[in-house]
C-alpha cells in the first residue's frame, strides 16, 4: 500500500466576494448526507457555474462541521482575503499548479479505489473460505465423536484379544493386527487433518481481520483526500472568480493598438482592389459549426466579471469559421496553444489583444452593415495570415486554449463600425482594437443597445442564435 501522505494545500489567498458564500449555511433541501459521493465527484470538477460552487461551497462546510482540520483551512481562506485582492495578479499564476496538485491527489484517490476493491473482493473470498472450512472441520469433528462413540463398548482389551485370537489362521492374525492398525493411523490421520483446518481456519480469520483494518484505512485516506480536494477546488474557485471580476480592468492595461499598423495599412493598400470586390455577405455564419458547448456570455461571467464577448468550447482540431464575406486585419500566431493559464497575457507582444492568446480579427459587411469580429484562444500554426480574403463559412483557425485561457473553447465580440466600405473604414482606422469601443466597464457604456450608434459593441448571441 502507498504510505499515506496527508498534504493539506496551503491556502493563501481567496475572493472577497467569495466569502459570504463560504460560510452560507447548508439549504435544508440539499441532501449532502446520502449522496455523498455525487457531491464529492461535482465539487471536484472543473467549470463550475454559479449556482454549483455555491452548493459546492455549502458541502465544504457540511464536511467541515466534524473535521477540525477542514474548517482550519476554510478559517485560513478567510485570514488571506486582504492579500488576494492586493496580489491577484502575482497569485493567479498558483492555479496551474493547485490544479496540478488536484489532479495528482484524483490520481491518489483512484489508486485507493482500485485498493478498496481489491481488498473488498480479498474480504469475500477469504469469508468464502472461511465458511467452507468450517463446514469442513464440523463434518470431521462429527465423524472423529463418532469414531469415538463407535470405540467405546467394543474395544476393550479382552474383546481386542478376543478378536485378534479369534483368528483360525496364522494369516488371519495377521490381517485382523494389520486392519486394527489402519483403523487406528485412519483416525489419527483424521485428527491430524482436523488440527491444519482448524490451523488454517484461523489464519483465515486474523487474514480477514487484517484486510478489513486495511479497508478501513483505505476508506479513511480516500475520505482525507476527498476533502483535500474539496478545499483546494475551492480555493482555485475562488481565485478564478475573483480574477475574473478583475480581468476586464487588467485587459485594458494591455496593448489596445494593432503592432506596425504602417505596415498593415501598406500590406492592405496593396490589394485594395480585391478589397473593394469582397462581396457583401446576407446572413451570420456560425463560429463553430456543430459541436460547440455555449460556456459564458456577452457582458457578464456567471458568477460575476466583466465578460465583453461570449465563449464556445469545444473538442481539439475543431475549425473556426469566418462570420461572413470579408478580410483578416489582425492575425497573432506566436502564443502557445495551451496556455500556462489564468493571467497568461500572451497576445499584445504580437500586435493583437492582451490575454487573446492566438487570435483573428476580421472586417466583413453583413446585410449592409460593417462589423469587426474577433476570435480569441486559437490554436498555434491554424491561424491563417493578414490580408487574406475569406469567404463566409471558410475556415479561419482551430480552437485552443491559448492567452489568458483555462480550456480548450474560442471568445467571439462583435464591433458594430458603420455603413461605409471595408476599404473607407482601413483608410481612417488607427489600429485601436477595441474599434473606438473602450476596455473593461467603459465598455459597457458603449454597447450598442446603450449608445444606440456606431461604433459600438454587439451581442454575438443575437446573431450567432445562442
Amino acid at each position: 500500500m502507498r504510505k499515506f501522505l496527508s498534504r493539506w494545500v496551503k491556502l493563501t489567498l481567496a475572493a472577497a466576494s467569495m466569502v459570504s458564500m463560504m460560510i452560507a449555511p447548508v439549504s435544508a433541501e440539499t441532501d449532502f448526507e446520502n449522496k455523498k459521493d455525487y457531491y464529492y465527484e461535482l465539487c471536484s470538477g472543473t467549470d463550475l457555474n454559479a449556482e454549483e460552487i455555491t452548493v459546492c461551497k455549502q458541502f465544504m462546510n457540511y464536511v467541515a462541521k466534524d473535521q477540525n482540520d477542514l474548517q482550519q483551512k476554510l478559517d485560513e481562506i478567510n485570514d488571506q482575503i486582504a492579500a488576494a485582492k492586493k496580489e491577484i495578479s502575482k497569485y493567479i499564476g498558483q492555479i496551474s499548479t493547485l490544479q496540478k496538485e488536484v489532479d495528482e491527489l484524483n490520481v491518489q484517490i483512484e489508486e485507493l479505489n482500485v485498493q478498496i476493491n481489491d481488498l473488498t473482493i480479498q474480504i469475500e473470498d477469504l469469508t468464502l473460505q472461511i465458511t467452507e472450512k468450517q463446514n469442513q472441520i464440523e463434518t470431521l469433528k462429527a465423524r472423529v465423536n463418532q469414531r469415538m462413540e463407535d470405540a467405546q463398548p467394543t474395544m476393550r482389551l479382552n474383546q481386542y484379544f478376543d478378536f485378534i485370537m479369534g483368528s483360525r489362521t496364522f494369516e488371519e492374525l495377521l490381517r485382523r493386527i494389520t486392519g486394527m492398525d489402519t483403523l487406528m493411523e485412519y483416525d489419527e490421520a483424521q485428527r491430524i487433518e482436523l488440527k491444519a483446518l482448524m490451523d488454517s481456519l484461523e489464519f483465515d480469520r486474523a487474514a480477514l481481520e487484517s484486510s478489513k483494518l486495511l479497508l478501513d484505512e483505505s476508506k479513511a485516506q480516500v475520505e482525507v483526500k476527498r476533502n483535500e480536494v474539496l478545499v483546494q477546488k475551492q480555493y482555485i474557485e475562488s481565485l478564478k472568480q475573483y480574477w475574473l471580476q478583475q480581468e476586464a480592468e487588467l485587459e485594458a492595461q494591455g496593448n489596445q493598438i494593432a503592432g506596425d499598423l504602417n505596415a498593415l495599412k501598406d500590406a492592405l493598400a496593396s490589394i485594395g482592389d480585391a478589397i473593394n470586390e469582397i462581396p457583401p455577405t446576407a446572413g451570420w455564419t456560425r463560429p463553430i459549426s456543430s459541436g460547440a458547448r455555449y460556456t459564458a456570455g456577452t457582458w457578464a461571467y456567471p458568477s460575476g466579471g466583466i465578460h465583453l464577448g461570449m465563449d464556445l468550447a469545444a473538442a481539439e482540431g475543431t475549425a473556426i469559421k469566418a462570420a461572413g464575406n470579408g478580410i483578416i486585419i489582425t492575425s497573432v500566431n506566436g502564443c502557445p496553444t495551451y496556455s500556462s493559464g489564468l493571467g497568461d497575457m500572451c497576445g499584445s507582444q504580437y500586435g493583437g489583444t492582451a490575454g487573446g492568446g492566438n487570435q483573428i480579427i476580421m472586417l466583413t459587411k453583413i446585410d449592409g452593415i460593417l462589423y469587426a469580429v474577433k476570435y480569441l484562444h486559437l490554436a498555434k500554426n491554424t491561424v491563417i495570415k493578414v490580408g487574406t480574403q475569406v469567404s463566409s463559412g471558410d475556415k479561419i483557425a482551430e480552437i485552443g486554449s491559448s492567452g489568458n485561457s483555462s480550456g480548450r473553447h474560442v471568445h467571439v465580440e462583435i464591433y458594430r463600425l458603420g455603413t461605409m466600405s471595408i476599404q473607407s473604414y482601413l483608410n481612417s482606422w488607427d489600429g485601436n482594437l477595441s474599434f473606438g469601443c473602450g476596455w473593461g466597464k467603459s465598455a459597457l457604456n458603449t454597447r450598442c443597445s446603450v449608445k444606440g450608434s456606431a461604433p459600438c459593441r454587439e451581442r454575438p448571441e443575437e446573431f450567432f442564435g445562442y
